[in-house]
């Protein structure tokens, strides 16, 4: 029969990444597959109701993958230290942190677009700004796909500690 030899801290960082990995997921993801085609139903508004969504996920999934990469790394810590598997924690927090940069790199030229459209400072055609939140739709869905790798690696990692 397996033990468990993580001790409460651990197991509370343990959850707290393997549930966070998986909401944020989740939360990346309803922005597409929910927020999108929600705010492609109203053309006249759907720059500005993308703008909406984009601001809300914008100020709080850096942060909450920030903190999830945090509660793996700490558990990496800790099982180092127990002579256990630490590399599997290591890289699930850095399969959520990739949210960040893929970001950079991926989506902030139609962010950039969408933005200035929401402002006033750039007019899209309504066709025009259909193709761009779709593909960002895409992006943001394939953006969602890191989180929950996350949740994965760190799920199997635990998992396979267990002796």
């Amino acid at each position: 029969m397996a033990t468990l030899q993580y001790s409460t801290p651990s197991l509370l960082a343990v959850a707290t990444g393997l549930l966070g990995s998986a909401w944020a997921s989740g939360t990346i993801a309803s922005m597409s597959l929910v927020g999108m085609p929600t705010a492609m139903s109203a053309p006249n508004d759907s720059v500005y109701i993308w703008h909406g969504i984009f601001t809300r996920g914008m100020n709080v999934m850096p942060k909450v993958a920030i903190l999830i990469a945090a509660a793996y790394s700490y558990v990496a810590y800790d099982a180092r230290h127990r002579g256990v598997n630490w590399k599997g924690y290591l890289a699930a927090g850095g399969a959520v942190l990739f949210i960040i940069p893929f970001t950079l790199l991926f989506i902030a030229g139609t962010n950039a677009t969408l933005i200035s459209a929401s402002k006033g400072a750039t007019v899209l055609s309504r066709g025009r700004a259909s193709e761009l939140i779709g593909k960002w739709s895409v992006l943001n869905l394939g953006r969602s796909l890191f989180p929950l790798a996350g949740a994965i690696i760190g799920l199997s990692t635990f998992l396979g500690n267990l002796s």
